[in-house]
């Protein structure tokens, strides 16, 4: 299985297994994501949340179903539900390439959700 962060340019950054939030301060850095001027009307801190912010998609497990868990840019751990950035056409190319290679890796939620946004 791949874990990691998905760019919205459709980069897919893999990290090992509970790898996202080092990985996730490390695209921070290297996209020179500007936490103050970005998220000044916001209570965002953690990085990871603002991958998500700015567009990004988290690729992670599943615990329930030992398939893909796939977080899109509206969501986020420190419960800020906005819609700022939706996935891009070349994430959902990556995430169609992701379900033709391993299409029962992905059920509940995360197929519904990829059913919603027309990648499946």
């Amino acid at each position: 299985m791949i874990f990691g962060w998905l760019s919205p340019e459709g980069k897919m950054y893999e990290c090992p297994y509970y790898g996202h939030i080092g990985l996730a301060y490390d695209l921070v850095e290297e996209y020179k994501i500007d936490k103050h001027r970005l998220f000044a009307d916001y209570d965002i801190s953690a990085e990871d949340d603002m991958l998500l912010f700015t567009g990004w998609v988290k690729i992670g497990k599943d615990q329930s179903t030992n398939g893909y868990a796939v977080i899109p840019p509206e969501a986020g751990s420190c419960g800020l539900k906005v819609r700022i950035a939706k996935v891009t056409e070349e994430q959902k190319r990556y995430l169609k390439h992701m379900y033709d290679e391993e299409p029962d890796k992905f059920s509940g939620i995360w197929l519904s959700w990829m059913g919603e946004i027309g990648v499946i």
